[in-house]
C-alpha cells in the first residue's frame, strides 16, 4: 500500500517538473529556429544586394598583385553599393576600403601582405560565412586552391593536406604496417617540405 501510495506520489512529481522543462525546451527550440530564419534572410540579403556584386568584381584579383588601375572596376562598384545600401556593408570593410585610397595601401610588407590583401580577406570570409547563413553552397577548398584564392602558400599548403587527408592516412597505415622507421621518414621529409614553405614566405 505504501509503495502503491509513493509511486502515485512519485508520478505527479514528475509530471510537475516534466510540464515546465518540456515548454522550456519547445520554448529554446523555437526561438532557435526563428533566430536561425532572421539570420539567414537577412544573409541573403546582404548577398544579394551587396556581397555577391562585390565578389563577382573582386574574384579575378582575389589574393593577385594589383595596381589601382586594375582594382578600379571593383572600387567603382563598391562605391555604387554604399551609396545605395550603406547599412549592408560591414563598417570594418569601408574603413579598409578607405585606407585602400593612401599612396602606399598597395606596398607589399616583408610578408608580401597589403592593404589589398586585407580587403581580400574581408570580403572572402564574409562572403563565405553569409553563404553558409542563407544556406547557399560555399566555394570549396578545392575550388580555392584551383583558382588560388588563399593569401599565402603556406594557407594553401594546409588546405591541400586537408583535401588529401584520407589518403595521407590511408597511405600512413600501409607504411606504418611495412616499417615503422619507413612512416618515421616520411613524415620527416614532409615536415621538412612544410618548412621550407615556410622559411621562403618569410
Amino acid at each position: 500500500m505504501l509503495s502503491f501510495v509513493s509511486s502515485i506520489n512519485l508520478g505527479k512529481i514528475i509530471n510537475i517538473l516534466l510540464e515546465p522543462s518540456v515548454t522550456l525546451t519547445l520554448g529554446i527550440f523555437t526561438l532557435l529556429i526563428s533566430r536561425n530564419s532572421n539570420l539567414s534572410t537577412v544573409a541573403r540579403e546582404r548577398l544579394d544586394k551587396v556581397y555577391h556584386p562585390l565578389f563577382l568584381e573582386i574574384e579575378p584579383f582575389l589574393y593577385k598583385k594589383v595596381s589601382l588601375d586594375d582594382i578600379s572596376p571593383f572600387l567603382s562598384k563598391y562605391y555604387e553599393l554604399e551609396n545605395s545600401h550603406s547599412l549592408l556593408i560591414d563598417p570594418v570593410l569601408r574603413q579598409e576600403i578607405r585606407w585602400l585610397e593612401k599612396p602606399s595601401a598597395l606596398q607589399e610588407n616583408k610578408y608580401g601582405y597589403n592593404q589589398w590583401f586585407r580587403i581580400c580577406d574581408q570580403i572572402s570570409k564574409t562572403y563565405d560565412k553569409l553563404c553558409k547563413q542563407a544556406h547557399i553552397p560555399v566555394r570549396s577548398i578545392s575550388y580555392r586552391i584551383n583558382y588560388e584564392q588563399y593569401h599565402s602558400k603556406i594557407r594553401m599548403i594546409f588546405a591541400c593536406i586537408w583535401i588529401e587527408l584520407p589518403a595521407i592516412a590511408f597511405f600512413s597505415l600501409i607504411l606504418g604496417f611495412l616499417s615503422t622507421r619507413l612512416l618515421i621518414v616520411a613524415y620527416m621529409l614532409f615536415l621538412l617540405f612544410l618548412l621550407k614553405i615556410f622559411l621562403d614566405n618569410l
